[in-house]
């Protein structure tokens, strides 16, 4: 159900595009492991998410940090993230834009 969802399947879509996640893993990312966490949704559909999702691309691995609600069938991504540990970075993927908005 979790690698399924729509929180799931925006994180690693956002981080398939980001140049910098890109440079560190190469190519090819995709989900690869078992994600962790929790999706809660309740009568009337709204719900949140809190998910660690591995990751892995052609040159490494690393994990997206997911936080989100759901609202009138819409999804707000609170924290989204990919941490490498080897680097010990935080590659952040949520628009700078709408950022204190």
């Amino acid at each position: 159900m979790m690698s399924e969802s729509t929180p799931t399947k925006y994180a690693i879509q956002q981080a398939s595009k980001n140049s910098i996640v890109l440079e560190r893993l190469g190519d090819s990312i995709e989900q690869k492991g078992m994600i962790s966490g929790s999706i809660n949704f309740s009568n009337g559909g709204d719900g949140d998410a809190d998910l660690t999702i591995p990751i892995r691309g052609t040159n490494g691995r690393a994990i997206i940090r997911v936080v989100a609600e759901k609202y009138d069938d819409e999804w707000t991504y609170e924290k989204l993230y990919v941490s490498i540990k080897e680097t010990n970075e935080k590659i952040n993927l949520l628009d700078k834009s709408l950022e204190g908005n």
